[in-house]
């Protein structure tokens, strides 16, 4: 069947390159998705991460492909509205809060686990699940899933000669990776990775400690095995606060 060339959807470099880094973090999303509910362990904050990832990949292709569909006009007025809302709840939270001391803690534990999700994004690696507070201090379970990040920037093709990538810089702090596919990369358990993720944590946390490692076969490496995540205790908050402090400062 011959193409009608003037209906072909005509995409620059970078919007292919996008698009396509797209496809792939839906893809790895629905894979874990996938993996989690055949495994009967996934948790609803997981859920929610999973799915937010699958709607944001989806309206950012719809977005690139010039398809305005009627989900993606509807999720931009929903992502408006609801950004509006959170404005509002966030400026009467703060008046509550003068008057209320058991919801100033609340606030002020919720605003030192974003700033710690925040960090631990910002050097390469997903999320932070089964997040509480105690007397231990900060319990989490940081995930290395490095296939769900985006390591591109919103120009690839553009910038590539000028701004190099996250996993670039992971390759150049000596993190050992195995190719999964032809564009997804995955951290290998190994001594070295476990000694860098260690130094990374006690450098900006001295209290932390690590429990428990996480980690599964490589499915092109039948001897290698993949780190999935760990679980740790970060006993002094006051250095999480420090990240906090930071990202006020820097604002």
């Amino acid at each position: 069947m011959d193409i009608d060339r003037d209906k072909l959807v005509n995409l620059t470099a970078d919007d292919k390159s996008v698009v396509l880094k797209e496809l792939v973090s839906l893809n790895a999303a629905m894979k874990q998705l996938r993996e989690n509910i055949n495994a009967n362990n996934l948790t609803e904050e997981m859920r929610d991460c999973l799915i937010s990832i699958l709607n944001s990949c989806a309206l950012n292709c719809s977005e690139m492909l010039a398809y305005d569909s009627k989900n993606s006009v509807e999720s931009k007025i929903r992502d408006n509205m609801f950004k509006t809302i959170n404005e509002e709840v966030r400026s009467l939270r703060k008046q509550l809060l003068k008057n209320n001391k058991s919801d100033g803690i609340t606030e002020f534990l919720i605003e030192l686990e974003s700033a710690l999700y925040k960090w631990w994004k910002s050097n390469g690696f997903s999320v932070i699940t089964d997040t509480s507070f105690g007397a231990y201090g900060f319990k989490g379970e940081f995930s290395l899933d490095i296939s769900l990040i985006s390591f591109m920037s919103t120009r690839p093709v553009t910038d590539s000669e000028c701004k190099q990538s996250k996993l670039e810089k992971m390759v150049e702090e000596g993190y050992e990776l195995v190719k999964e596919s032809r564009t997804c990369y995955e951290l290998l358990d190994t001594p070295k990775n476990r000694e860098l993720i260690i130094s990374l944590l006690k450098n900006k946390f001295p209290s932390v400690k690590i429990m428990r490692w996480n980690n599964v076969l490589a499915s092109n490496e039948s001897d290698k095995f993949i780190l999935r995540g760990f679980e740790a205790y970060i006993k002094d908050l006051s250095e999480i606060e420090e990240i906090l402090n930071e990202t006020k400062c820097n604002k």
